[in-house]
């Protein structure tokens, strides 16, 4: 499946990639693998990284209160964005960065796919931005139920409503409308 973006660089929007809001097994989740592999492709791209720090009440005066995963602390040349509400859009500098944007796209990757990246893409769909889901790099935090997996399909069926959907694993190479393949800025195809 071909996920159709825009011609200027896609934003990779990694949410909440943090030692609090990590699930239990974090560590070897294949939406772990998912995110990383994803976050070494932007990288290697020099394609623009948005990070999402979620702030509890507590840790709102304390910005360092809660450490990145160390796989995905944000580099020096990558956005950091502090959010205390569910939404990246709570954050005032994230909503303006954003609304600098007319014809750009965001792929949602990381965890609290029932908090963050759902409140996001709802948020983002009534603004007009767009987003895509990269479903196979999303989990829970805590999934309230026993069976985890069956919840976090739950969930991404909902935010399908408002974002695409597509498997970070297997997607085909981006495309614009038309068939156009995307490049980066040194003109070599995206892979």
């Amino acid at each position: 499946m071909s996920i159709f973006l825009s011609a200027s660089p896609t934003i990779l929007v990694c949410c909440d990639l943090q030692e609090s809001c990590s699930p239990a097994d974090a560590g070897s989740s294949p939406a772990a693998a998912a995110s990383r592999a994803l976050l070494a492709r932007w990288r290697k791209l020099r394609w623009p990284v948005a990070h999402l720090k979620r702030l509890g009440e507590r840790q709102w005066l304390a910005r360092d209160a809660d450490e990145w995963l160390e796989a995905f602390r944000p580099r020096p040349d990558e956005l950091t964005f502090l959010h205390q509400l569910p939404s990246a859009y709570s954050s005032a500098h994230f909503a303006q960065y954003m609304q600098s944007f007319r014809d750009t796209a965001c792929v949602l990757t990381g965890y609290s796919l029932d908090e963050t990246i759902l409140a996001t893409a709802v948020d983002g769909y009534h603004r007009n931005h767009r987003y895509y889901l990269a479903a196979d790099s999303v989990a829970c935090k805590a999934p309230p139920r026993a069976d985890a997996e069956t919840y976090r399909r739950a969930v991404i069926a909902i935010v399908q409503n408002f974002a695409g959907t597509f498997q970070a694993a297997g997607a085909a190479l981006p495309s614009l409308p038309g068939g156009r393949k995307l490049h980066d800025q040194r003109g070599h195809p995206w892979e």
